[in-house]
């Protein structure tokens, strides 16, 4: 059954563009955060992993980054050299680093987070004068997390033949 054969397929496809919306204003606030941090978005995004997940290898890193070791290594420089992160012998594997985020980068970060979290809490506080449960909400979102997250593991489970950019109209996403 697809939308327009659905009841609530409006509904839905309503739900669908806003949330891609939001992934969309939450892309611009992250490199909006990174330009006032003189970072890239990539470069935050390793920040954010080191401050969530403790030290890391660089392997860990570019696994979890999806990118080369000759890339990382050139993330990992940049963000250094800001003072956001650090690079220690690995005390389980002297051959190796451990990459941990500096005070500073612990510090940026939370920053970021306070800014995004005073923007939730805003909208979440007026729902809730209107009668949306906070609870409720969290459960949604974990649960699209969990689908969001399961899809990208099973590559094209939805759609075998992805739009290439010769057959690509003007569509947003």
């Amino acid at each position: 059954m697809n939308n327009t054969e659905s009841p609530h397929g409006d509904d839905i496809r309503a739900v669908t563009v806003a949330l891609r919306r939001l992934i969309l204003s939450g892309e611009r606030f992250r490199q909006q955060r990174a330009q006032q941090l003189h970072l890239g978005k990539s470069d935050l995004t390793v920040l954010a992993f080191l401050c969530e997940l403790g030290p890391l290898t660089p392997r860990e890193l570019g696994a979890r980054m999806d990118m080369t070791s000759g890339t990382m290594t050139a993330l990992l420089d940049r963000v250094e050299k800001s003072g956001f992160l650090s690079r220690n012998t690995n005390p389980d594997d002297r051959r190796s680093l451990v990459i941990r985020a500096t005070p500073a980068g612990e510090q940026a970060v939370a920053w970021i987070y306070a800014e995004f979290d005073f923007a939730i809490q805003q909208v979440i506080v007026d729902s809730s004068a209107q009668g949306a449960d906070a609870a409720t909400l969290q459960l949604h979102l974990e649960a699209l997390n969990e689908a969001l997250s399961a899809n990208t593991a099973v590559t094209f489970s939805h759609n075998d033949n992805p739009p290439s950019p010769t057959r690509m109209g003007p569509h947003p996403i």
